[in-house]
């Protein structure tokens, strides 16, 4: 039995008592930077599915999502719901263009992406400190941007270069329309069943 009368409870002094919360507050931060950083090298490396041989991950859908919101706040529309089930079948279409366009060696070069950057900024009357809030806000960077950038750059100058080349104006929706349909018949889609659930519930 203890004697209650010798006994003592341990005693801190301050400077001692705040150092000791600073390494536990400390310790708990880079636990939980360790579990974020895992947490993206998980989702970066989970593929959710394959659009003939190109891997999709969950990151790639992820940063697409995050994307969306960003043009959703430009938009004014920031509390607009976004449709997973579009923002994938988005990725597929986006996917079949860029495959298409590296076969036909159609690209974008650096001074191109970064005016596009520029005119959009612009537009909307941002600077690039501005707008890298917003992207930080979506646990986006300027590369997933830039990316985005170039990807939209080089799919519009293979529709107007290779896909409808010498169509007549009146015909082109119809001829894009066309491309689209036979291009989803041929590919070869495979995704995580578990996945689409989730997907086409959370639209």
């Amino acid at each position: 039995m203890i004697d209650s009368q010798n006994s003592q409870r341990p005693s801190f002094s301050w400077p001692a008592a705040i150092f000791l919360t600073a390494a536990l507050l400390l310790l708990t931060w880079i636990a939980f930077q360790d579990i974020q950083q895992a947490l993206a090298a998980n989702a970066s490396t989970q593929v959710v599915g394959m659009v003939n041989d190109q891997e999709i991950t969950l990151l790639e859908f992820q940063n697409e999502m995050g994307l969306q919101a960003v043009r959703n706040v430009l938009r004014n529309q920031g509390d607009a719901e976004i449709n997973q089930a579009v923002i994938l079948n988005r990725m597929i279409g986006d996917a079949l263009f860029l495959q298409a366009a590296q076969q036909a060696g159609v690209g974008v070069e650096d001074v191109e992406v970064e005016d596009a950057i520029d005119m959009l900024l612009g537009r909307y009357g941002l600077s690039r400190q501005e707008f890298d809030a917003l992207l930080q806000e979506q646990n986006l960077d300027w590369t997933v941007f830039k990316t985005s950038i170039r990807d939209y750059l080089t799919i519009l100058r293979f529709v107007d270069e290779v896909v409808l080349k010498d169509v007549a104006p009146a015909d082109q929706q119809i001829a894009l329309q066309t491309w689209m349909a036979e291009h989803f018949e041929a590919a070869e889609l495979d995704f995580d069943q578990d996945f689409l659930d989730k997907v086409n519930g959370g639209g």
